[in-house]
């Protein structure tokens, strides 16, 4: 179904993205199709616990299509998303699964349908070396070490909205 992308069972979570091909650091994976765009203010439909939802860019939602939607979240990733795109942080091999960080490019904002300002926050099953044990949904509760490291890695719109945040790390 996708090129150089299988969806299969993961062993530690439902299902994973791996590779059907070896990839070399920096090379472009896969160039993501978003589904329905919707304004932050007219998404009415789409709560803290909506899942195939993510950040467009700052003002904006997209409904994750396949295979986006299976890649797992870990705290040493082995691939970014940056302006619709998903590249290899590292290299990966063939039949490895694809794992991001959740919290690169993640947002706290203001939810005025719900009437909350809400960032989300889930437990780390990724059990990595430098597992942080907790997942939140605001790349600025990241630990600074680790939000220095991502800086090459964020999303032009999220370092357009963020630039003073960004200039003072």
């Amino acid at each position: 179904m996708f090129k150089d992308i299988e969806i299969k069972k993961s062993g530690r979570t439902g299902f994973g993205a791996y590779a059907k091909k070896g990839f070399k650091k920096g090379i472009l994976i896969l160039r993501i199709i978003p589904g329905r765009i919707v304004h932050r203010k007219d998404a009415k439909h789409i709560t803290p616990k909506s899942e195939r939802w993510d950040n467009y860019d700052a003002d904006h939602f997209y409904f994750m299509g396949d295979p986006e939607y299976y890649i797992n979240h870990s705290c040493d990733p082995n691939v970014y998303v940056k302006n619709m795109k998903i590249y290899a942080m590292k290299d990966i091999k063939k039949g490895q699964e694809i794992f991001f960080d959740y919290s690169i490019n993640a947002v706290k904002f203001d939810y005025p349908i719900h009437n909350t300002n809400f960032s989300w926050k889930i437990k780390c099953k990724c059990n990595s070396d430098g597992c942080r044990k907790v997942v939140e949904g605001d790349f600025f509760r990241l630990p600074k070490e680790i939000q220095k490291k991502y800086i090459p890695f964020l999303d032009n719109w999220f370092k357009k909205k963020f630039k003073n945040k960004l200039r003072n790390m």
